[in-house]
């Protein structure tokens, strides 16, 4: 019997199907659920907070910020402005963030920014980020840009949420 032979009878209905053929069906199925749709591509990356002295903040609470929003910028758009379709968040607390494959393909700038816990943006002037990252996106392909360093304000008291003077309290 010929290697065609044996799948078709193995998946025939007037016989008994081949011993290996139910692992196959459950491999197949759970192939099927873990497909992904790929319209660009993603994007991986890590954050650190730390203070201006230098001090690691191990709870974002503690300097009020609630999300890391990472931001892209296709080849030719300026302003260094955040949209809202070209732009996901991602929990501080996880220090770390994966996109969907949905960046356009082609020489792309990624930057980061805090989010506080009202939802709005850290003012520019009361944290630091890298400057722009310039990559190469291609599609179903995953861009890393590394570990990147976020510097915030030092909370007034160790382990209380920063009151005055902080990257995400509003004067």
């Amino acid at each position: 019997m010929n290697t065609h032979s044996r799948l078709t009878s193995a998946f025939s209905s007037d016989s008994h199907p081949a011993p290996w053929s139910a692992g196959l069906l459950v491999l197949l199925s759970i192939l099927c659920v873990q497909c992904v749709q790929i319209d660009g591509g993603a994007t991986e990356f890590n954050w650190s907070l730390r203070t201006i002295a230098g001090n690691v903040v191990s709870d974002c609470a503690l300097s009020n910020v609630a999300k890391i929003r990472l931001c892209w910028l296709d080849e030719g758009q300026s302003g260094g402005e955040c949209l809202a379709d070209q732009s996901r968040e991602f929990n501080c607390n996880e220090f770390t963030g994966v996109t969907l494959f949905e960046i356009k393909e082609g020489r792309t700038e990624f930057f980061v920014q805090p989010i506080c816990d009202d939802g709005l943006p850290a003012a520019a002037n009361t944290f630091q980020s890298p400057a722009a990252i310039v990559r190469t996106v291609r599609e179903g392909e995953i861009v890393t840009l590394n570990a990147l360093l976020i510097v915030v304000s030092e909370p007034d008291e160790p382990d209380k949420p920063c009151q005055t003077n902080c990257t995400c309290v509003r004067e």
